[in-house]
């Protein structure tokens, strides 16, 4: 399909993911339909729907009319209560599936993100999408049973179930490690308190990430789980030691054990074969360039 004949609707619009997405989208001449409750750039029309309602579901899906869905909205916190998180992200995720199926039963293609925090303590890196899934929390869990969902759905809409491994970029909050140290290095504070120092990640950019869902969007691929992964993983000091290189700012890193979750995993790296097979070669920014681009946000 044509990118000028999409259109696109986005759960999740307002969030760190939704707002990269929103603007890649428009860029490439797609119309989007975002579903917040803020102003999202790019955005063709903006509705403030809580996916949990259905109602307001059906009539967002009436009006919108979409060829595309991208489903993102979700609690993606690893601690809390553990009602919201199924709430949101499992009957969320079951109330969008039905709708979309009753609305737009010719959808080109309903994207939902999960997480690579299904796979839990992986026994072997980098994971495969055939990997064990074993979560280790209630937002894994939640996202496990979300899947589950979808599955169920393989045979009757194009439905495409993509697990992101960790991310970082612009706009994203401290409360994510990686977005908490960039700030720290760009008001160049002299002591920087994380959790567990220990841990390695697969490491993307949001733009990359962004450029995964809408390929996605795009490709011929259906009744399927992806990794959206780049295959390399980055410690907590290989990523301090990169920022102090680019700002020649050295705080001092101190570990509180408070901040050091019990159901911490230690190690996640994703294969991305299936992903590179699914939608070819996406060019992804260098960990420099992430971290330059992450440094200069509050300039104009």
């Amino acid at each position: 399909m044509p990118t000028a004949e999409r259109r696109v609707c986005v759960t999740g619009a307002s969030g760190f993911t939704g707002r990269h997405l929103v603007h890649h989208l428009a860029e490439s001449g797609a119309t989007v339909f975002a579903a917040s409750a803020e102003e999202v750039e790019g955005a063709a029309e903006i509705r403030s729907v809580d996916i949990t309602d259905r109602p307001a579901l059906t009539q967002w899906l009436v009006d919108a009319r979409p060829t595309h869905i991208v489903h993102l909205a979700a609690l993606s916190h690893v601690v809390g209560e553990a009602l919201p998180f199924y709430q949101v992200n499992t009957l969320g995720t079951e109330a969008l599936i039905e709708t979309a199926a009753e609305i737009v039963p010719d959808l080109a293609k309903l994207v939902i993100a999960s997480s690579a925090n299904v796979y839990g303590r992986a026994e072997q890196m980098p994971i495969g999408e055939d990997a064990p899934i074993r979560p280790v929390n209630h937002y894994g869990l939640s996202k496990m049973a979300a899947e589950l969902i979808a599955m169920k759905w393989f045979d009757r809409l194009p439905i495409i179930v993509a697990r992101p491994f960790n991310y970082t970029g612009r706009g994203q909050e401290e409360q994510f490690a990686f977005a908490k140290i960039v700030a720290a290095f760009r008001r160049r504070d002299p002591v920087i308190t994380l959790g567990n120092l220990d841990v390695r990640r697969d490491l993307s950019d949001v733009r990359f990430v962004s450029a995964v869902y809408a390929a996605l969007l795009d490709s011929d691929c259906a009744s399927m789980i992806v990794n959206i992964c780049s295959g390399v993983s980055v410690s907590i000091g290989e990523f301090i030691a990169a920022l102090t290189k680019l700002t020649g700012h050295s705080p001092q890193i101190t570990s509180q054990r408070q901040l050091v979750r019990s159901d911490d995993i230690y190690e996640l790296v994703g294969d991305d074969r299936r992903l590179q097979r699914s939608i070819g070669t996406i060019a992804k920014p260098t960990l420099e360039n992430t971290l330059r681009w992450m440094l200069e946000e509050d300039r104009p």
